[in-house]
């Protein structure tokens, strides 16, 4: 008797588990419709436009619930770096009326993340790795996207980040300190970079070697330098996204911080000289 009981009650258990299964198959739109598509307060809302030296874009934020997906799409673009054309954004609602947004930015180098902190009628992304250094400053005014959703924007950024690209791979860089040459930088894929500095403030013993270290959006190059008082060397912070360059005093960043330029381009032996 037990064999038989046990083999009508694996039966019995099948037609129910067959039947729940049809019954949630049949129900389930209906429940859905009930309980599972009720609107939910959208993290950001709106749309805005961003603008600033020689960087122009927008947010466009949308709602969802009634079980339609909302969203928050954004189309930023610079003068050496952009967006991948309108991309979209993941958002932390830090508190009221300032937001978090992260989305992929392309630079000289390919494509990374980048951060952008949204509170009221300003906006700013930062660059680098150093808080205070690198951060790109916007106005943010509520507005609609562009009537072309930063198509134009996107294909002049198009062809900059093509001759950034270019250059990065190609690897051969001037040290500028306004329209002063005062050094050169090549890097070497794998190999370690090669700088060399020639001015009234520092000099090298020709092309020496740098140790390389990444710090955010900052490569750090390490390399020995005259004058050195205790056999310390030079270090520079050149920030990738916007090839500006910092000689650091310290850890944090300084108003007394050397500025220079990393522009694109090979150094002529008289130039040098």
């Amino acid at each position: 008797m037990l064999p038989s009981i046990a083999r009508r009650s694996r039966s019995a258990l099948a037609l129910a588990q067959a039947l729940a299964q049809a019954l949630a198959q049949a129900l389930g739109p209906l429940v859905l419709g009930a309980w599972g598509c009720a609107a939910s307060a959208p993290e950001l809302v709106g749309s805005w436009r961003l603008e600033g030296e020689g960087v122009e874009g927008f947010i466009e934020a949308s709602p969802g619930g009634a079980c339609a997906q909302g969203g928050v799409r954004v189309g930023l673009w610079g003068p050496t770096w952009g967006t991948p054309g309108v991309v979209q954004a993941d958002v932390e609602l830090a508190q009221e009326g300032l937001a978090w947004l992260s989305f992929p930015l392309e630079t000289g180098v390919g494509e990374g993340g980048a951060v952008l902190r949204l509170q009221g009628a300003t906006a700013m992304m930062p660059l680098g790795g150093r808080r205070g250094e690198h951060e790109v400053h916007l106005r943010a005014t509520e507005a609609p996207p562009p009537p072309d959703r930063g198509a134009a924007a996107d294909a002049a950024a198009r062809t900059r980040l093509a001759a950034e690209q270019a250059a990065w791979a190609q690897g051969s860089f001037r040290l500028e300190d306004g329209d002063r040459l005062v050094g050169e930088l090549q890097l070497r894929g794998d190999a370690l970079p090669v700088v060399q500095v020639y001015d009234a403030t520092w000099w090298s013993a020709g092309p020496v070697e740098a140790q390389r270290k990444d710090d955010g959006g900052d490569l750090l190059l390490a390399f020995p330098v005259q004058p050195s008082l205790g056999g310390e060397g030079a270090l520079l912070r050149i920030n990738v996204p916007s090839r500006q360059v910092v000689i650091p005093l310290d850890d944090l960043p300084q108003d007394e911080d050397r500025k220079l330029v990393l522009t694109p381009g090979t150094v002529s032996a008289d130039a040098r000289a």
